[in-house]
């Protein structure tokens, strides 16, 4: 079954991260032969970070896009060293059943590659290879790519610069002469003094090989397999094309369709260091699956992971309003008007009948409280309360002293810089033709906000619009169960609609904590009237 990545929003929250968590690992326990891996669309705040360092278990990975890497999708890249023969890298070509070899040096250096569709690699293999002895190859690349077995031991004292075949032509002292078991004129082959000779053929010659003037190898095959095995005895280095194309191997596989088409022998797939990670063909494009999903904590496509358009969706957990994500397909879509994703989480698992581990319950819990502000939100379902109950049991915590110190972890209201502070929970919103983001900020003391850093929060939010129609920054007080509120925008247009009578941009609104249940709805409610 392929690999179920099961993920969040962007900018996630404290939920959104254990969900994905917490719903991979049930997904494998439910279904054995499932791997699901959880991710998260950016980094955890400090909350986050602190829950799960305390429950000991690992936040999820890291990661945009859902689409498959070149890294994931290339296949493994054949390699050879630059002195390897030609013969052996074809094998190798043939053994791998790949498009082409990689010619690497020791140090991991692409120098070039080789193919059997190559017409230089063609053309030696059938070239007359008789003058190209000490030029394309020399005499080891001959001795032990054949391989030739040394009959008479003595050493050879001068590189050959040629082969001759004995059929009466004198060869050059420099030359290698290659001739049969019985020779014609044994005495007229030892005086022309050739660099060497090599005896073709299974039988023994005597009278060469029992002297000891000059080199004789022998040569065990035929004299056709001796002929057509030595242009396989030519290095890589002298037989290999040297232009090649690259591609970066965190490139999307999806978006280089046209490039893997044009790439004749296909793209060697190398990371930003330089080092060769594999090789992607059309093969790896018709053989790509699509990429499998179960979303948690959203039902928005601006929120949720790049790529989701080419994905398959398996699943759908969530406690907000029902967006503009579709599906090909029927799937598991489980959304309850509760406080948070962990609530819902724990009664599939109570549901299912699979046992929560006490840091799990941990995570569960955090996630809950972070949600509810502690059971104070109107978002709070009495079933989150039973649950909370529940969870802090199997936890072994104390609800309330827990629950503030999960409250208190998140609030950055004075430290964090204003850019980072309101990304870490902005969500894009889409309405009809509109578009807007809402950013929420916790706190534990409202009061210690200045104009000044108010200003300068709001500001920030501003910056991030991007082509928005507006944005709408909540800072919540969770103590005081009150909010202050801005709307921001480069447009008169929406303050005069979005803010309330008195036109201010910002305003402070009691009993008002839920961006879910209060400001989204109110926004809505505005942008229709």
């Amino acid at each position: 079954m392929p690999e179920i990545f099961v993920t969040g929003h962007q900018n996630p929250d404290t939920d959104s991260i254990v969900s994905a968590h917490v719903f991979a690992w049930m997904l494998e326990q439910s279904e054995p032969n499932t791997t699901a891996t959880p991710l998260r669309l950016g980094d955890p705040n400090p909350q986050s970070a602190w829950l799960f360092e305390t429950a000991g278990e690992c936040l999820p990975a890291l990661r945009t896009d859902c689409r498959p890497t070149l890294a994931e999708a290339c296949a493994k890249a054949p390699t050879v060293s630059p002195d390897s023969p030609l013969s052996h890298a074809l094998r190798v070509l043939r053994e791998n059943r790949s498009s082409v070899v990689v010619v690497q040096e020791e140090d991991g250096k692409i120098v070039g590659i080789i193919s059997d569709r190559m017409p230089r690699v063609n053309y030696l293999l059938s070239a007359n290879i008789e003058d190209m002895l000490g030029t394309l190859l020399r005499w080891q690349n001959v001795v032990e790519s054949l391989p030739l077995k040394a009959v008479n031991r003595v050493p050879v004292e001068r590189e050959p610069s040629g082969m001759r075949f004995v059929s009466g032509i004198k060869p050059s002292p420099n030359d290698v002469l290659v001739t049969g078991s019985e020779p014609a004129d044994p005495t007229g082959i030892l005086q022309s003094n050739p660099a060497a000779i090599i005896v073709v053929g299974p039988d023994r010659c005597p009278s060469l090989e029992d002297q000891d003037k000059i080199p004789v190898y022998s040569y065990q095959g035929s004299a056709f397999a001796f002929c057509t095995s030595l242009g396989g005895c030519i290095p890589c280095r002298n037989a290999m094309e040297t232009e090649y194309t690259t591609i970066d191997s965190e490139e999307i596989l999806s978006e280089t369709r046209h490039k893997i088409a044009q790439a004749e022998h296909g793209l060697l797939v190398v990371h930003s260091s330089g080092q060769l990670v594999g090789l992607v063909t059309s093969q790896q494009l018709a053989e790509a699956q699509r990429p499998c999903v179960a979303l948690v904590d959203h039902f928005e496509k601006a929120q949720s992971i790049k790529g989701l358009q080419e994905a398959s969706i398996a699943a759908i957990i969530d406690h907000h309003r029902i967006g503009d994500i579709e599906t090909n397909e029927p799937v598991d879509i489980d959304c309850r008007i509760w406080g948070s994703t962990a609530s819902i989480l724990f009664a599939r698992c109570r549901e299912s009948g699979l046992e929560v581990s006490p840091s799990k319950a941990r995570l569960l819990l955090g996630a809950l409280i972070a949600d509810t502000l502690l059971l104070r939100s109107p978002t709070t379902r009495e079933q989150d309360r039973r649950i909370a109950q529940e969870l802090a049991s199997l936890a072994d915590v104390d609800l309330n002293k827990f629950g503030m110190e999960v409250l208190r972890r998140n609030d950055q209201l004075l430290s964090a810089r204003a850019d980072d502070l309101v990304s870490l929970d902005c969500k894009t919103f889409t309405h009809g033709d509109h578009r807007f983001i809402a950013a929420q900020i916790e706190t534990v003391d409202i009061a210690a906000l200045s104009n000044e850093r108010a200003t300068e929060l709001d500001q920030a939010i501003a910056n991030q619009l991007n082509g928005k129609d507006f944005a709408a920054l909540m800072i919540t007080d969770v103590i005081k169960q009150s909010s202050r509120l801005s709307i921001l925008s480069h447009s008169d247009h929406w303050l005069r609609i979005l803010t309330p009578d008195t036109n201010e941009p910002a305003w402070m609104v009691a009993d008002f904590v839920s961006r879910k249940k209060q400001l989204i709805p109110y926004l809505l409610d505005r942008l229709n009237s």
